[in-house]
């Protein structure tokens, strides 16, 4: 059996509604509204935090307030400032901002690739050397996983 992105992100999606709901359920009060810090509008984050305020509106007990960032790095200044309650971030950039936060689910697998044209004469991570390599965008859990990359490979990213 197959799973494609959209069923994966559409059941994380109604599975994470279900948590939250229950946390929203208590009688005679307004329902909850909570903000998520998700990352670039059209990304995928932002594509998974509309599937959950969808499926949080259809049950009523809990709203969700998307709210478009640069990325993981960004949204854990979010969290971290108590502007969101909820922030969906890359594994690596969470693991170096653990303090006082916790995690409530696991999304998808996500890659970091290192892509180049096919007649630069790089074949291996140590050719970018002296290179103008780009990380991503800033505030993004990937810019933050590349420059953690390149600095385990010795590699300064400054120096392009």
């Amino acid at each position: 059996m197959s799973v494609t992105r959209r069923g994966f992100l559409l059941g994380a999606g109604a599975a994470a509604a279900a948590t939250l709901s229950l946390a929203g359920c208590s009688l005679g009060q307004a329902p909850t509204r909570i903000r998520m810090a998700c990352g670039e509008q059209g990304g995928t984050y932002v594509q998974f935090g509309e599937l959950l305020r969808d499926a949080l509106g259809r049950t009523g007990t809990t709203g969700l307030e998307v709210v478009t960032t640069g990325g993981s790095v960004a949204n854990l200044a979010l969290l971290q400032a108590r502007d969101a309650e909820l922030a969906i971030v890359l594994a690596d950039a969470a693991a170096t901002d653990a303090q006082n936060k916790v995690a409530i689910g696991r999304v998808y697998q996500n890659y970091l690739q290192c892509i180049v044209r096919a007649d630069a004469g790089i074949s291996r991570l140590a050719d970018l050397a002296g290179r103008t390599v780009s990380l991503g965008a800033p505030g993004s859990g990937a810019a933050a996983t590349a420059r953690r990359v390149l600095d385990a490979s010795g590699l300064d990213p400054s120096s392009g």
